[in-house]
């Protein structure tokens, strides 16, 4: 009986053997015996190049068939990638070291080429997919509030929404998109809320001067959103929809397909909220109902070494602002319709072993309309209103090519770069000066990177010409100490020049609610900037602490800011005021436990000192308190998050009628939010909800009564709908071709 049995086991041991001798597994595991699931597990036939890939399960288990001896690469977020070449047919058991700096995100913004945050010269701070899911995030604006030394403000009755870094906003912050420039700024201000998230992978923020990379418009910092670009081999279909109380209806979904280095993608989406007023007025209300479209078309190809890209995203929004019914049953509603539509074609890869060349080339359109309609509230028939300061129509349209060459030398302690930027922007409209008006910047600019055991310093300049102005020689250097692999210190000085925009020199901007007009008398921006900034790392394997403090101090000469010139024909008007500085700083600690627990506060204070003539306001400081909390149960694959935000009182220095330098002061408030996400079917569908702005704050009182200049709005500063709660769904369909 023992010897049939036995010889039983051996027979099926035998079958199994011959049944699967192709069938590989793979079990991976961290340092402390625990399964890790969902790492990456990518085979390389060594014979034929064939490659599979897939992912483990929650037990830390993946299985292939595998025909051939092959390359095994194993990679998970927080840990080493494992190497080794293995034959087929066996169980391997797969132990991953832990490596918590290897969260550090890769980033591209102004590089040589893409490195880790952590090895850059520059401090950037790296907003992910998961910071992205984690705050129910769909466009930027409601991804940067929580942030520290950066801030938000809404306009309502044009329904944008600007955003101010290190106390420097407006035209000052350059927004790019793929590396490429956005257009069209309203009141000086670049609209965030019109920056949808459907695509993007990641964000990255950069502090401070940027004008030897970038130019115009980047004395204040660089924000570059990166959009997400098909993987090879992948096939993948995807459904978002998004619902918040306060009547947001969002929905959006997208296909990409990826194989044999050829790459093809698609995302469209529609967002509309039904605007919203605290207190029932009618037709009028605070907050405009406001609908947006949008798409995105994606090809790419690998060529040899070199990836090129060729992305066209289209874009409308039209905004309602309905007015209140008059004696004679009748209303005004004015119609704001936004369209954009950015064209880029890019390449990036190694051309050599020593060399890596980037490149990029754009075309932009912008164009904005007003239109007015008298509504007869009886037969709801609408008609043109007969005045033609009622109807208006500008378009700004920029072309735009950069290219940079790296240096990649291993075998030496330099490397260089050079590269040239070129945009042209032509404006036209019947509120711009003339009809017409163009602005042309050519640029050269060049770095080298001096590389020793514990210093990497970098050196730089640009040498531009701008057509309507003598742009100065642009220098900069910024250092990074490392003075270990868990401390290092960064430093940078830079001069900053921004030439004023068309829409500064040209554009009269008249609404219900606005009147500025341009001024071609402007002299241009220049600045001096300094930033420091440090990191410090204690703890080891995937526990980790971390302290990041970071000073700034930003000085500008000619500073460019609307001015009272009177009632009539125009009440504001840009103009130069002198210096303006800002300076201050902040603190971040944070405490990993990857991947259940991240725990983060910090505080941070800017201060802002304008100058007009021989008087100044003195430094004028706003202090920010932040802290987040986040907790992951990976194997229910269920994740909560708080966040938290404090911005202090905060000093807006102003002109008043009589163009004397006063102060006014929007109060100090607290924001609330709470997000829980849970994964269902293996990731294959993904629900959050929760609430936003728990703590129902709505608008503040200015201590001046004044919103700032030429913003209607009597002495109340809109900052949110209030209390909102919201469910998302999230649909992904991923099928691997390897």
């Amino acid at each position: 009986m023992r010897i049939s049995k036995s010889i039983s086991v051996w027979i099926l041991s035998i079958i199994s053997i011959v049944v699967s001798a192709s069938e590989t597994t793979f079990l991976v595991f961290d340092e402390q015996g625990k399964g890790v699931p969902y790492a990456h597990v990518l085979v390389t036939d060594i014979e034929t190049g064939q490659k599979q890939f897939t992912t483990t399960e929650v037990s830390g288990q993946a299985v292939l068939d595998i025909k051939s001896s092959f390359y095994l690469e194993v990679s998970f977020v927080g840990f080493s990638t494992f190497h080794d070449t293995l034959d087929p047919g066996r169980v391997y058991r797969i132990e991953l070291e832990e490596d918590p700096l290897s969260l550090d995100e890769v980033v591209l913004t102004a590089q040589y080429a893409p490195v880790s945050s952590r090895n850059s010269v520059f401090p950037v701070k790296v907003l992910g997919v998961k910071q992205i899911e984690s705050r129910a995030a769909f466009n930027l604006e409601q991804l940067l509030e929580n942030q520290l030394n950066i801030r938000v403000s809404q306009d309502n009755a044009i329904g944008s929404t600007g955003i101010n870094l290190q106390g420097l906003g407006g035209e000052n912050v350059k927004i790019l998109i793929d590396g490429v420039p956005m257009i069209g700024r309203l009141n000086g201000q670049l609209d965030i809320s019109q920056i949808n998230l459907n695509n993007v992978e990641r964000v990255e923020v950069l502090e401070g001067p940027m004008s030897v990379a970038y130019g115009t418009n980047a004395l204040g910092g660089v924000i570059n959103i990166i959009t997400k670009k098909p993987k090879d081999e992948i096939v993948r279909g995807n459904a978002n929809g998004y619902y918040e109380s306060v009547g947001v209806y969002n929905f959006d979904g997208g296909a990409e397909f990826a194989k044999s280095g050829k790459r093809y993608g698609v995302n469209v989406g529609r967002y509309f909220f039904d605007g919203f007023s605290p207190v029932d007025e009618g037709r009028n209300q605070q907050w405009n109902q406001k609908e947006q479209i949008f798409g995105d078309a994606i090809y790419g190809r690998k060529i040899q070494f070199m990836d090129f890209q060729f992305r066209s995203n289209p874009f409308w929004e039209q905004i309602k602002d309905r007015g209140s019914v008059n004696a004679q049953n009748r209303a005004f509603d004015a119609y704001y319709n936004t369209i954009r539509w950015m064209n880029t074609a890019s390449i990036r890869g190694k051309i050599s072993d020593k060399y890596y060349l980037e490149g990029v080339a754009a075309f932009n359109f912008y164009e904005r309309k007003r239109n007015t309609y008298i509504v007869d509230m009886e037969t709801l028939d609408e008609q043109l209103t007969a005045d033609p300061t009622q109807q208006d129509t500008n378009r700004f349209v920029s072309y735009m090519s950069r290219a940079s060459l790296s240096s990649r030398f291993d075998d030496r302690k330099w490397n260089y770069q050079i590269g040239y930027d070129v945009n042209h922007e032509v404006g036209t409209g019947r509120r711009i000066e003339d009809g017409i008006q163009s602005m042309t910047d050519l640029a050269l600019f060049g770095s080298v990177q001096i590389e020793t055991d514990r210093w990497l310093i970098q050196p730089g300049v640009r040498f531009a010409y701008n057509s309507q102005y003598d742009a100065p020689i642009v220098p900069s250097i910024n250092a990074k100490y490392h003075a270990n692999e868990k401390v290092w210190f960064r430093f940078s000085y830079a001069r900053g020049f921004r030439a004023p925009s068309l829409k500064e020199l040209y554009l009269d901007f008249v609404d219900a609610n606005h009147n500025v007009s341009g001024n071609d008398s402007l002299l241009a921006e220049n600045s001096h900037s300094l930033n420091l900034s440090s990191s410090f790392y204690f703890g080891s394997s995937r526990k980790v602490f971390k302290i990041e403090p970071m000073l700034f101090f930003n000085h500008i000469n000619n500073r460019i800011q609307l001015v009272y010139v009177g009632p009539n024909p125009v009440d504001y008007s840009n103009a130069n005021i002198g210096r303006y500085q800002t300076a201050g700083g902040r603190v971040q600690f944070s405490y990993e436990m990857h991947p259940q627990l991240e725990l983060r506060a910090g505080a941070g204070l800017t201060g802002i000192n304008a100058w007009l003539e021989n008087t100044n306001t003195g430094f004028q400081y706003t202090p920010e308190v932040n802290a987040t909390a986040s907790y992951n149960w990976y194997k229910q694959m269920l994740n909560v998050n708080l966040y938290y935000k404090y911005t202090g009182a905060s000093p807006q220095p102003q002109l008043d009628a009589d163009n004397q330098l006063v102060i006014s002061e929007i109060p100090g408030f607290h924001m609330v939010d709470f997000t829980v996400t849970k994964k269902f079917f293996h990731t294959l569908l993904t629900a959050s909800a929760g609430v936003k702005n728990a703590l129902d704050v709505t608008n503040l009182n200015l201590a001046n009564g004044s919103t700032g200049g030429a913003h209607g709005g009597g002495g109340a500063l809109p900052i949110s709908w209030g209390r909102t709660f919201f469910v998302g769904l999230k649909l992904d369909l991923t099928k691997s071709l390897k």
